[in-house]
């Protein structure tokens, strides 16, 4: 199994969980009025089936980038759950982590070539815009000095035009 698959298995649990708890707590709730008076055992399963999400997306926040071993989804105590790559090495999100692109990049490390966010074509390293959609690495750097100098608290992500 790789990184992403525990990722996609971690979410969709997460989902089930979160999209069963109001139908599967009805049921057992008019299950247990045919049987019983007391509504302590329908308490009881709905304190528990939100204790199973919460541990289920508590999985999901806390899953490591294959990359860079850090929370892919935390940057401090906050959980960006929309975020299309690592808040930390910006590794894009369902990429191979060995895959030479424009994360390892802004991560400091050097390549022959990387890889355009938008088109996907390889971009060679002796020019710095894509051939087919335009995108400039050198116009997303400069979108990070801008980012970086109004905001240095928060991470910085690319941006394509």
């Amino acid at each position: 199994m790789t990184t992403w698959d525990d990722y996609r298995h971690r979410r969709n649990i997460a989902w089930i969980v979160l999209l069963t708890y109001l139908p599967g707590v009805s049921i057992v709730s008019i299950a247990m009025r045919q049987w019983s008076r007391s509504e302590d055992a329908t308490i009881v399963l709905a304190v528990a089936w939100m204790v199973a999400y919460v541990i289920a997306a508590r999985r999901c926040s806390h899953f490591a980038c294959p990359r860079c071993a850090q929370p892919f989804f935390m940057w401090h105590f906050t959980y960006h759950v929309f975020t299309r790559q690592c808040l930390h090495c910006n590794l894009p999100k369902w990429s191979d982590p060995g895959r030479q692109g424009i994360g390892s990049l802004d991560a400091g490390h050097t390549n022959d070539a990387m890889e355009c966010p938008v088109c996907h074509q390889t971009i060679e390293s002796d020019n710095d815009t894509c051939d087919q959609c335009g995108w400039s690495y050198l116009e997303q750097s400069d979108a990070h000095e801008i980012a970086d100098s109004a905001n240095s608290s928060g991470p910085s992500f690319p941006t394509a035009r």
